[in-house]
């Protein structure tokens, strides 16, 4: 049996499951992307390649941008109120782009948040229902990963834990 029947079949038997069962759900053909997240919304956020992707049922699909022209990156979380964070390519050399972690909403756009004061690449790895972005820094040569909170306020402090090495 290949994936698409296995697929198709598990979509059949969850339809005839919760049809026994009184439930009923919508299927959404949102695009062709790799999934990465979903909020409480409905909104999902997934990349293309190297496009940060977000999908709403008012929108659409769209490609939210990068920090640098072209840049790209991969979104990894997105909150209630749409906020989104991940990591974006900003050039470092004329001859290296690294990733800094980045805040994405409607509002505001894309929003660089940078690195830990040292480091020259972070990636935002869980944003909460306050905007408040959680991940992790590091120098690229070194290979030691500092955990770090951001926020609008405070901008972004280390956490209390310990370092570790990759």
């Amino acid at each position: 049996m290949n994936i698409k029947l296995t697929f198709s079949a598990a979509v059949a038997l969850t339809v005839l499951a919760s049809a026994c069962l009184g439930v009923s759900y919508t299927i959404t053909d949102i695009g062709s992307f790799t999934p990465g997240g979903m909020n409480n919304n409905g909104q999902v956020i997934g990349s293309l390649y190297e496009d940060i992707l977000v999908w709403d049922s008012i929108n659409g699909l769209r490609d939210i941008g990068g920090l640098m022209p072209g840049g790209g990156g991969k979104p990894f979380d997105i909150n209630d109120s749409g906020q989104v964070t991940g990591r974006s390519w900003v050039m470092w050399t004329v001859a290296l782009s690294l990733p800094h972690a980045f805040r994405w909403s409607v509002d505001e756009g894309m929003v660089d948040i940078g690195t830990l004061s040292g480091d020259n690449m972070a990636t935002g790895f869980a944003i909460d229902q306050s905007g408040r972005v959680y991940g992790v820094s590091a120098t690229w040569y070194a290979g030691i990963r500092k955990v770090f909170e951001w926020s609008e306020d405070g901008g972004m402090i280390a956490l209390a834990l310990p370092q570790y090495a990759y």
